[in-house]
């Protein structure tokens, strides 16, 4: 589900992903407060020990150079990244309804692996968006 969503993200034309997930707009743009929360959930320690995946966009290893525009285009492949991790969460619930097509109707199994599905997902979002306003900075500091 992840990987199929991601992939349908990514064939929306460029000029829309653009428009869509531009960092610009209110939903995307993060607060100190929700810094403050992300460190006190000390998520700086551990967002490094998850697994990621943007063949383009490495955090881990950015280049030596890093130009304006290619801060530009990182911050808002964060805010796609952040709106798929969303879109999954209640995608998982849908195997909800794949308990009332069998025979077991252990529905707290289903309800326990969306659940799941979605603190994993959450998480990932706050990733980007910690992540976003880190660059954000950066980006504020390359331009002066």
């Amino acid at each position: 589900m992840h990987f199929l969503t991601a992939y349908v993200f990514m064939k929306l034309p460029e000029s829309l992903r653009l428009r869509l997930f531009n960092n610009k707009k209110s939903f995307f743009i993060v607060s100190e407060k929700e810094i403050k929360f992300y460190k006190k959930i000390l998520l700086p320690k551990w967002k490094d020990r998850l697994p990621q995946y943007n063949k383009d966009f490495n955090k881990r290893n950015l280049p030596d150079k890093i130009s304006v525009e290619y801060l530009k285009l990182f911050i808002n492949v964060t805010c796609q990244a952040e709106m798929v991790h969303y879109i999954i969460i209640p995608l998982g619930f849908f195997s909800l309804f794949f308990s009332l097509l069998t025979n077991n109707h252990k529905i707290w199994i289903f309800i326990l692996i969306a659940s799941f599905i979605g603190v994993c997902n959450l998480i990932y979002s706050f990733i980007q968006r910690y992540n976003r306003f880190r660059l954000y900075k950066l980006l504020l500091k390359k331009e002066k």
